[in-house]
C-alpha cells in the first residue's frame, strides 16, 4: 500500500512538471503529448517494481570482494528475464497511444515478448555494448526493424535499469564496500545514473575532440 502511495505521489509530481513545461513551451506540446503517457507509466512502474531478489547472492561486503566476486555480475540481473513480459504489458500500450503509427509492429513485439519468443536482453546487450551490426542482425532475426526495437525496448527497460542502478548505488555506498574499494583496490567510485554518465561522456567527447582538432592529432 505504501509503495503504491509513493508511486502515486511521484507520478502526480511528474504530471504537474510536464503541465508546467507544456504551458511555458507551447511549441513542444505535440512531442510532450506523445511521450506523456510513457513518462508517467515509467515513473509509476519504477516505483512499484520489486527490488531484484537473488537469494543465492549475499549482500555485497568486503568478504565478497576478497573471494574474487565482482560487484556486478550476471547474477545481479537474475530477475530481468522475468520482468520483460510485465514490461511489455505495462509499457507497450502507452507507446501505442503516443505513437499510433507504430501500433502494428509494437503489438507484434508485445506478443513476441509475452510468449517468450523474443529475448530483449540480447538486443539491448548488443546495442549498449556498441555492437550495432549485431543489434541489427538480432532485430532482423526477430522480424522487427532495429529502430522500432531500440525505441520500444529502451522505453520498457528504463524503469528496470533505474531500479537496478538504485540498488547498485546502495551496495557501493555500504561502508565496508567503500573501504575495501578504496584501501585494497585503490578505487573511488562515484554513484551516478545512466543519464549522468551519458551527459559526462558527451561532454568528454566534445572537450577532447576540440583538443584533437585544434592540435591536428592523428591516430597514426
Amino acid at each position: 500500500m505504501e509503495q503504491k502511495a509513493a508511486a502515486g505521489t511521484t507520478v502526480d509530481k511528474l504530471a504537474a512538471a510536464l503541465n508546467s513545461i507544456e504551458a511555458e513551451n507551447p511549441h513542444l506540446k505535440e512531442v510532450l503529448q506523445a511521450f506523456r503517457g510513457i513518462l508517467l507509466e515509467q515513473a509509476r512502474w519504477k516505483a512499484e517494481l520489486p527490488i531484484p531478489d537473488c537469494p543465492e547472492i549475499n549482500r555485497p561486503d568486503s568478504d565478497r570482494f576478497e573471494k574474487g566476486v565482482p560487484l556486478t555480475d550476471r547474477e545481479w540481473f537474475c530477475r530481468l528475464g522475468e520482468l520483460w513480459p510485465t514490461a511489455a504489458e505495462r509499457m507497450i500500450p502507452v507507446m501505442i497511444a503516443g505513437f499510433p503509427k507504430l501500433q502494428h509492429e509494437l503489438q507484434q513485439l508485445q506478443t513476441a515478448i509475452q510468449r517468450r519468443a523474443f529475448a530483449p536482453d540480447l538486443f539491448l546487450s548488443a546495442l549498449f555494448g556498441g555492437r550495432a551490426a549485431e543489434a541489427r542482425e538480432h532485430a532482423e532475426a526477430a522480424g522487427f526493424t532495429s529502430e522500432v526495437l531500440e525505441f520500444a525496448l529502451i522505453q520498457a527497460a528504463k524503469p528496470i535499469i533505474d531500479k537496478l542502478n538504485a540498488e547498485l548505488a546502495k551496495a557501493i555506498s555500504l561502508p565496508d564496500v567503500k573501504k575495501h574499494l578504496s584501501e585494497q583496490l585503490g578505487m573511488d567510485l562515484v554513484v551516478s545514473s545512466p543519464e549522468a554518465l551519458q551527459t559526462w561522456t558527451v561532454g568528454e567527447i566534445a572537450r577532447w575532440g576540440k583538443v584533437i582538432k585544434e592540435n591536428g592529432i592523428r591516430a597514426d
